[in-house]
């Protein structure tokens, strides 16, 4: 841990007094599980402080077995909410301002202090502070080390939570980035109690609508060829509208689960991508690629970022028209 920045961080928090905590739009077991955890962790530094998690969208139902504090997180529209009475944003897992706000037109606030902490490539919040590790496997794994300088007290569910967070991002251990090290906390969060079975239990449990949804995609595959680099690469890509997406009840983890279980896993191909149209003229984008190709790259030039063999993106436009574009753009990366 940089312990000058672990320093600054724990000033900052003791001098606040009220403090905003984000979770990231399209929720994952990262952003909310780090959110409730540094919530748990500011709490037991000085419980007379107040918090408040925002997120710009609603949290599903499927993260209620994180317990009760999930249920408070507070549904928020960014361009009109009042920051003045707050001192802090500590912005966790988020790597550009519209994976905090939910939309590209809608910028951080200048008037609070803002802290980052994250795992993605190219971080480009403005920010007081930044303590960004681009090898960590989630931002709970920096938040676990984090809590140790401290010497914070880690109990049965913030260890849960913080394992939870690990598990999400590399889909059950699938995608660690250094292995002997990262299983070591994960020996040492399940000796802290961390409730592995409750966390595999709501990790593998899949509505009938999801199933389906996750074999549309996979019928909908197919590859294609084009240039990484000005290497000769072949990738697997599938995009769906929203007309299409509605009748299975706007899921919200369908794509990415899609993204992470197959796209790098086809012997045929060096990546995928996945489009899908979460809203009326809002195409998400989910690219997984086997590891001598970075992903974040081509996510880059369409406005994303996230990690080299796994990045995203959100681009605005008509769906048919802007699958074109997006098309145009892999082919040529």
């Amino acid at each position: 841990m940089k312990r000058n920045k672990s320093y600054l961080i724990l000033k900052a928090i003791r001098e606040a007094k009220k403090i905003l905590i984000n979770v990231h739009p399209h929720a994952d077991l990262d952003s909310i599980s780090s959110a409730l955890a540094f919530k748990k962790v500011i709490e037991q530094i000085d419980s007379k402080k107040k918090i408040l998690i925002v997120s710009p969208e609603v949290i599903k139902e499927d993260f209620s077995f994180l317990g009760e504090e999930v249920k408070n997180i507070k549904v928020i529209n960014f361009s009109s909410f009042d920051f003045s009475s707050f001192d802090l944003f500590l912005i966790l897992d988020a790597s550009s301002d519209d994976r905090v706000t939910g939309s590209k037109k809608i910028f951080l606030p200048k008037s609070i202090k803002k802290i980052v902490v994250d795992h993605h490539l190219n971080n480009r919040i403005v920010a007081d502070i930044k303590l960004i590790n681009e090898e960590a496997c989630a931002t709970c794994e920096i938040l676990f080390k984090l809590f140790s300088d401290w010497q914070i007290k880690i109990d049965r569910y913030l260890a849960t939570l913080i394992l939870a967070g690990m598990v999400g991002d590399t889909v059950f251990f699938r995608y660690f980035s250094d292995v002997k090290n990262q299983w070591k906390m994960v020996e040492k969060l399940l000796a802290l109690g961390a409730d592995f079975d409750l966390i595999k239990k709501n990790f593998f449990s899949y509505s009938f609508s999801f199933v389906k949804f996750l074999g549309e995609f996979l019928r909908r595959l197919k590859i294609d060829e084009g240039r990484v680099n000005d290497k000769k690469t072949k990738f697997a890509w599938a995009a769906m509208s929203f007309t299409d997406y509605q009748q299975f009840g706007l899921l919200s983890t369908g794509q990415s689960f899609v993204a992470d279980l197959f796209l790098a896993a086809i012997k045929e191909v060096d990546f995928g991508f996945l489009i899908l149209e979460k809203e009326k003229n809002k195409l998400s984008l989910s690219f997984r690629s086997k590891e001598e190709i970075n992903v974040a790259e081509i996510a880059q030039r369409l406005g994303g970022g996230g990690h080299k063999n796994a990045a995203g993106a959100t681009v605005e436009g008509e769906f048919e028209k802007m699958v074109e574009e997006i098309l145009k753009v892999v082919k040529s990366s």
